[in-house]
């Protein structure tokens, strides 16, 4: 899930956090279903950074803010990590990656991992970009031809054979702001530019304080905030257009909610987050017939928002997703704790937790695997301490 209204208040307010002094940060861990990474070398503090799936076993990590502590001290982050679902790190290079920034678009389509755009350090707006050729890790320029007016905070995800991007916060050529943008651009890489596309009056254009964004196969889905229900926006890469889903059974009106896209069933899961008060329920999407039904609530986690989803899937199957942590309905405070929603049968059952569980964590990334049963977290902050070291975790539901 994409906290993109955190990371666009974190671009003014940075980033700090505590942490589980238990939690160590350094030693690596090994349970039943929790692995935990040893902090690798060089490795600073990393939170509300980006996380793309590549392949069945390796995920990259890129940019993101540093948790330095100290009062206006965070910073954006040109550094990431290629991690394997075994536990490998390996430094991805800098030289020749894009300047310094936060909530930038990313996004890995075929070898490539493309990374456009997003907020300097001075408050500024960028409209360049780079792409990383994840075989032989060599970073190029990504072509400046029909590009977008500079912004950060937009959409982004692969859409058909291109990498979307729409909409987000910027300003004109001059620097000065300008809003919200109601527009968007495919950049084809074989061909090497961008083709602009026309603007929509959707309610997708509330801008990423109130959305969340997964990618579901060729398709870029976008959950806003209405009035009354979740609105379900997601892109049609043949049309070029965006399509509204069936407000028909829709779960209520929400923001920090989870979206996991369900492979095998072709279904959207949306759970969680706060609308009336923190919700532990929640509805599936299917793209193939436009409509919702209701996700059971029995056995389900504990009501919270903002917390983390994963899909496991393999080769377009799987039913299964993962939830863990996020805010609880008690005072909003940080949890350990989720569940494994099955859509198979519409059950839930507790995430298993051991000796190498993750603390409670905000600013962090929750990312599946290509194979069907693992995940990656990694990074962020937690109560606790000052700071916490940059690692990881590997969960694994059937070891």
């Amino acid at each position: 899930m994409t906290r993109l209204w955190l990371s666009a208040a974190l671009l003014v307010l940075g980033c700090g956090g505590e942490v589980d002094p238990g939690s160590g940060g350094a030693a690596a861990c090994n349970g039943p279903h929790w692995r935990r990474l040893p902090t690798p070398p060089g490795a600073g503090h990393r939170g509300l950074h980006h996380a793309a799936a590549w392949g069945s076993d390796q995920i990259e990590i890129w940019s993101g803010m540093d948790g330095n502590p100290e009062p206006g001290a965070s910073r954006p982050l040109v550094s990431g990590w290629h991690v394997r679902s075994d536990g490998e790190l390996v430094a991805i290079p800098t030289a020749g990656a894009p300047s310094p920034r936060s909530a930038e678009a990313v996004g890995v389509l075929d070898n490539r991992l493309f990374v456009w755009g997003g907020g300097d350090a001075d408050g500024g707006f960028l409209g360049d970009g780079s792409q990383l050729d994840l075989v032989t890790s060599a970073w190029s320029p990504m072509s400046a031809q029909g590009q977008l007016a500079p912004r950060h905070s937009p959409v982004a995800g692969v859409a058909g054979n291109s990498f979307l991007v729409w909409g987000g916060y910027g300003g004109d050529a001059t620097g000065k702001p300008s809003g919200v943008f109601g527009d968007g651009a495919f950049y084809d890489p074989e061909a090497g530019g961008w083709e602009k596309l026309d603007g929509e009056p959707l309610e997708l254009r509330v801008g990423p304080y109130q959305i969340v964004v997964a990618q579901a196969d060729e398709h870029v889905a976008v959950l806003a905030e209405s009035t009354a229900t979740a609105r379900l926006y997601y892109f049609l890469p043949d049309e070029k257009r965006w399509f509204a889903a069936s407000t028909a059974g829709a779960p209520s009106s929400r923001s920090g909610a989870i979206m996991a896209y369900l492979a095998a069933t072709r279904e959207l899961l949306v759970w969680g987050g706060y609308g009336e008060g923190v919700a532990n329920d929640g509805a599936r999407y299917s793209f193939l017939t436009d409509s919702w039904k209701p996700v059971s609530s029995e056995g389900a986690p504990s009501a919270r928002v903002l917390a983390y989803g994963a899909a496991l899937r393999a080769q377009g199957a799987g039913t299964r997703a993962v939830v863990w942590g996020g805010e609880t309905a008690d005072q909003f405070d940080p949890t350990n704790t989720g569940g494994i929603y099955d859509a198979a049968t519409d059950t839930w059952a507790a995430l298993p937790l051991d000796e190498c569980s993750p603390p409670p964590l905000n600013g962090a990334t929750f990312t599946a695997f290509g194979n069907g049963r693992q995940a990656l977290l990694w990074g962020g902050t937690s109560p606790g301490e000052p700071s916490m070291p940059e690692q990881g975790w590997v969960f694994t539901l059937e070891p």
